[in-house]
């Protein structure tokens, strides 16, 4: 919608000051404070954890494509001497191409 010409015209009419930015340096932006947020929050959460931090990653290929995954994740406890266990997706990354 930011995009379309009307729209511009309608900001330009309202605020001839105002720049509206298209729709892909918003959803730039959108993504850059997602990874900032989701670090923050996990960083914190993993270095207030007393207990071991094991991490791990898996690579996979879905049937009948071309593309693979990478998926790292740290496997926890919340507590020591808890039993139960915590996964926590540290990243996800789609492949072009695998190595395997």
């Amino acid at each position: 919608m930011v995009d379309h010409y009307g729209f511009r015209k309608f900001c330009n009419n309202m605020q001839p000051l105002f720049k509206v930015v298209s729709r892909n340096t918003i959803k730039k932006d959108i993504f850059k404070m997602y990874d900032v947020e989701k670090e923050k929050k996990t960083m914190k959460l993993l270095n207030k954890n007393r207990s071991r931090i094991a991490i791990t990653w898996i690579c996979g290929l879905p049937n009948n494509q071309n593309k693979g995954y990478m998926t790292i994740t740290a496997l926890y406890r919340q507590q020591p001497g808890l039993t139960k266990s915590t996964h926590k997706v540290l990243s996800f990354k789609v492949l072009s191409f695998l190595f395997f």
